[in-house]
């Protein structure tokens, strides 16, 4: 990009191209776009949902239509918001990985990296819905129990996921 200079036969000198009315400097959108836009959307919008949904939930009494309703709602939000995090950490390991790595030299990533990524956040939106439930139903009930094991599940996918994340990191950095 730039000017670029031509040669004349005649006198072997570099000359300045003729002006041809467009600007000096291209103008790129997409590099002046904030990079992680959509993702910072999609939190935001997990997180409305999240709060609408706990709003709605607690304001009506159990065991009825609307009050599942929300707690569908807050749970989705709480889904979406975890998600957009997700998506947003590997974005930017994915572009610090690709800025930091030399010009000549190609960047390998680990297979298992973007997996482990989501999978922390998959873990996280267990452990979150697990928690809520098991804490909004009796205890010694079914319901108690299920969230309990989410709960539980949640908790081992992220830490495993957050080891498979931390090696695959210093994988990358070793090398």
């Amino acid at each position: 990009m730039g000017i670029s200079l031509t040669e004349n036969p005649e006198t072997k000198e570099r000359q300045k191209p003729a002006h041809n009315h467009r600007h000096k400097h291209p103008v790129n959108h997409r590099k002046h776009r904030e990079p992680h836009s959509s993702k910072t959307t999609i939190i935001a919008v997990g997180l409305v949902i999240a709060i609408i949904g706990s709003v709605i939930s607690s304001s009506y009494d159990k065991a009825t239509l609307t009050n599942y309703t929300g707690f569908a709602m807050l749970m989705a939000g709480i889904s979406i918001f975890v998600l957009g995090i997700g998506a947003t950490a590997n974005s930017t390991l994915t572009t610090r990985l690709i800025e930091e790595a030399p010009a000549r030299s190609r960047v390998t990533k680990p297979k298992m990296l973007s997996p482990s990524i989501w999978a922390i956040g998959i873990g996280i939106i267990l452990a979150i819905i697990g928690s809520v439930i098991s804490g909004t139903y009796a205890k010694d009930t079914v319901t108690n129990t299920t969230g309990f094991a989410m709960l539980l599940t949640g908790i081992c996918i992220s830490v495993l996921s957050a080891f498979g994340t931390a090696l695959g990191i210093l994988k990358i950095e070793l090398n």
